[in-house]
Formats: structure tokens, sequence, C-alpha cells
């Protein structure tokens, strides 16, 4: 039986694991998701190691990770400016 691009196939264990095999894949690794999903942790890593993670971000991630990143800095900016200002009223 020939099928064309458009036409499902039911997913039978048997057609799934002909699948993984031909990718190399054992069954039981789909369900080891905490050996491909670990916490990242960041905050805990070398700024080279930051930029690391940054650049493999696709061009979108990109540019909200930075979108927030300027919201942050522009918020601790602001914040700095008017407490220098309140200082110099209240001194």
């Amino acid at each position: 039986m020939q099928l064309l691009p458009h036409e499902a196939v039911e997913a039978t264990p048997a057609r799934v694991q002909l699948q993984l095999h031909c990718y190399g894949v054992e069954l039981y690794e789909l369900f080891r998701a905490d050996a491909f999903f670990k916490d990242v942790r960041s905050l805990d890593k070398s700024l080279g190691e930051k930029l690391s993670l940054i650049e493999q971000l696709d061009k979108k991630e990109k540019d909200a990770f930075y979108s927030v990143l300027d919201a942050f800095v522009g918020k601790k900016k602001l914040h700095d400016a008017l407490k220098g200002v309140m200082e110099k009223v209240e001194g």
C-alpha cells in the first residue's frame, strides 16, 4: 500500500518501534526527559557560558531576551536616577 503525502498513518506500536529503529533511538529514551531537559541554571554560569547560552537561541528568542534585559536595565537606571534626586532634595 502506497500512501500519498497528505494521508495519515495510524501510529501503532509496531510502526513507532520501526521508526525509532530507523533513527537509532530506543523507546525508553523517549521517557528519559530528565537527561535531556536538565535545568540550565544560568545564574551559576560564568559570563562566557551565559553568552554561549544566549547565542544558541534563535533570532526571535534573542530579541525577546534582549527586550526583557533592556527593560530591567532601564528600570534600574531610572531607580538610581530618582534615588539620586531624592538624596539631593533631602540633603
